[in-house]
């Protein structure tokens, strides 16, 4: 499997054309994904923040994100809700 990073990731998820009644899902490092149903791209917990004490370095910063429609974060933990 080859991850996706940075500007490659994003443009993955923007040409990714997700039929009706599917959905489509990237991983984003620790425990956040994308997922995009239709034209909707929705962030869930993305944590993005360059931390020492993280498992996985982020995939994309926090400029790269140009196509959320929504931003999730699922409970008010740093590695949920990335300020």
């Amino acid at each position: 499997m080859i991850v996706k990073k940075g500007n490659e990731l994003i443009l993955d998820i923007n040409n990714n054309i997700v039929k009706s009644g599917e959905v489509a899902f990237w991983w984003l490092g620790q425990i956040g994904f994308v997922a995009k149903l239709g034209t909707c791209v929705i962030y869930m917990d993305p944590y993005l923040s360059e931390d020492p004490d993280r498992n996985i370095m982020p995939l994309l910063s926090p400029k790269d994100i140009t196509n959320a429609d929504y931003i999730i974060g699922s409970h008010d933990h740093i590695d949920h809700i990335d300020r």
